[in-house]
């Protein structure tokens, strides 16, 4: 979407595709461990990786419509003024940066987790100002209609991507390792 280069989604299409592919098979196999005799600690780590990998998928989806935007913006000929642009590449390193501390290591779980609901809390507070100055550029026309409502679905889903990632990392926190 910041570099308005279609050849990209190609890409972008095939990571989803994986991921998709990745979801339904790490699902069946762990629907096979779930229907074993484990024990309550093993059965709590299967129960929150149905969580994880639904958290991944649907990240996978969300940055898949973020990137859908890139066809529809080129196919209207829609530009984002360069201060919608600049909020998106903040929006795009909050995430990615949140993304960065999901890790799974005893030592660090829960300075990881810390760090994650710091960049979630972030991203909501940033998703609310960026809505605030993406209607004061529609009202002082600097912005037309149709890309304010293509910038406030993509606000959406970054905000979502932060919920999911915390969510992951509230799932991988509480795991304790044996």
């Amino acid at each position: 979407l910041l570099t308005r280069n279609l050849d990209e989604l190609v890409e972008v299409y095939e990571v989803e595709h994986s991921v998709n592919y990745l979801n339904k098979e790490i699902t069946k196999y762990l629907v096979k461990a779930n229907q074993l005799p484990l024990p309550l600690g093993d059965r709590k780590l299967v129960a929150g990786l149905f969580h994880v990998v639904s958290d991944i998928e649907r990240i996978s989806d969300h940055a898949m419509n973020i990137c859908g935007y890139t066809k529809h913006l080129a196919d209207k000929g829609i530009k984002f003024s360069e201060e919608a642009l600049k909020e998106i590449d903040i929006m795009q390193k909050t995430s990615l940066e949140a993304m960065s501390y999901i890790h799974y290591s005893d030592e660090n779980r829960i300075e990881s987790l810390s760090k994650i609901s710091s960049l979630e809390q972030k991203i909501d507070d940033l998703t609310d100002t960026f809505r605030r100055n993406q209607i004061d550029r529609m009202k002082s026309s600097s912005c037309n209609s149709e890309a304010g409502i293509i910038y406030s679905e993509m606000l959406t889903d970054f905000e979502r991507i932060g919920d999911h990632i915390l969510n992951i990392g509230e799932e991988i926190a509480s795991v304790s390792i044996a």
